[in-house]
C-alpha cells in the first residue's frame, strides 16, 4: 500500500471518464446564478440526490508512545485525510447543481469541480509514507491506511459516475479533460531509497 501510493504521489496515472448512460427524462438545468439552461440527455438522470455525501471516516488519531517515523506517518494521515474530504466536499456542492458544460457561463463552475478533484488526488497520493514498515506499528499504520484508501476511492469513484452522468459526449467530456489538464499539479518522479520501520 504505501509503495502503491508513493507511485501515485511520484508519477499518477490519468483516470478515464466511463462513457455516461444516456438519460430519458428531460429536466431543466441551472447555473451557478441561477440561470436556466436547457437539459442535455445526459443531465436528465441526475439530481442533487445522486451526489454522495461526506462519509463517515475512519479514526485519524495518532497513538502514543509510538516512534519518530511511525508519529510522523500517522500525524501526515491526519492532516491529509480532512483536506482530501473538504475538497471533495467542494466538488460534489458544484456537482449538486447542473450545469452544462459546453455553455460559457459553466466554465468556471467545471474548472472548480477539477482542481477540488485535482487537489484531493494530490493530497491523496501523499497520505502515506513512501515505504511500508514491517513492525508491529507499522502494520496497524497500513490497516488505517487501507481503511482511509477505501473510502476515498469509494467517494471518488461516486463522484466520477455523477460526472459521467453530466458529459454528455465526447466532445463535453474532451472539454472536461481540458480544465482538468488546465489545473493539473505537476508530479515529478523523484528517487528514494526504503528504510524498513
Amino acid at each position: 500500500m504505501g509503495s502503491a501510493l508513493a507511485a501515485l504521489s511520484g508519477c499518477p496515472a490519468e483516470q478515464p471518464v466511463s462513457t455516461p448512460p444516456v438519460g430519458t427524462q428531460p429536466v431543466v438545468s441551472v447555473t451557478p446564478h441561477g440561470g436556466p439552461l436547457p437539459a442535455t440527455s445526459a443531465t436528465a438522470d441526475v439530481r442533487p440526490s445522486d451526489v454522495p455525501g461526506r462519509p463517515k471516516i475512519p479514526p485519524l488519531d495518532v497513538p502514543e508512545g509510538i516512534g519518530k517515523q511511525a508519529k510522523g506517518a500517522y500525524e501526515r494521515l491526519a492532516s491529509r485525510v480532512p483536506t482530501i474530504h473538504t475538497e471533495l466536499d467542494g466538488a460534489a456542492k458544484l456537482l449538486a447543481t447542473v450545469c452544462a458544460i459546453d455553455e460559457d457561463q459553466c466554465q468556471t463552475h467545471w474548472r472548480t469541480i477539477a482542481k477540488h478533484l485535482e487537489q484531493a488526488r494530490n493530497a491523496y497520493g501523499r497520505m502515506g509514507p513512501r515505504c511500508s514498515g514491517s513492525s508491529a506499528i507499522a502494520k496497524q499504520f497500513e490497516a488505517r491506511l487501507q481503511a482511509h484508501d477505501k473510502v476515498i476511492r469509494r467517494r471518488l469513484t461516486k463522484l466520477e459516475e455523477v460526472i459521467a452522468k453530466q458529459l454528455a459526449d465526447d466532445a463535453q467530456r474532451k472539454k472536461f479533460q481540458e480544465h482538468k489538464s488546465a489545473v493539473a499539479i505537476p508530479q515529478p518522479c523523484l528517487k528514494y531509497a526504503c528504510k524498513d520501520w
